[in-house]
């Protein structure tokens, strides 16, 4: 894909360039920001798939659990039994798998 605004060439200088001039041109180059806004935006997406893929693992965790395991404790409420918790982790699973990206 070509790219529209390629980076600026660097400003004339004698020997190096030194920080305050270079960052002065890292700056105003359109290509910087550009690369910073691609930055934020990938960080996000990243972030969008890792909750998806934590929020189906908890719902597998809830499935699992209470069907192979005697951790649940007896149910303190009405909501706490083993069937109640296994179709809670499926909603969960589903949910997640509608969330990710």
């Amino acid at each position: 894909m070509p790219i529209a605004e390629p980076r600026q060439p660097e400003p004339p200088h004698q020997g190096r360039l030194g920080f305050v001039e270079r960052l002065r041109w890292l700056l105003a180059d359109p290509a910087t920001w550009r690369d910073l806004r691609w930055t934020a935006v990938n960080l996000v997406a990243w972030m969008l798939a890792a909750a998806g893929a934590a929020i189906i693992t908890l719902g597998l965790v809830l499935f699992i659990v209470p069907v192979l395991s005697r951790v649940v404790p007896p149910p303190a409420f009405p909501g706490n039994t083993k069937p109640t918790l296994a179709l809670l982790g499926v909603v969960i699973m589903a949910a997640g798998a509608l969330a990710a990206p």
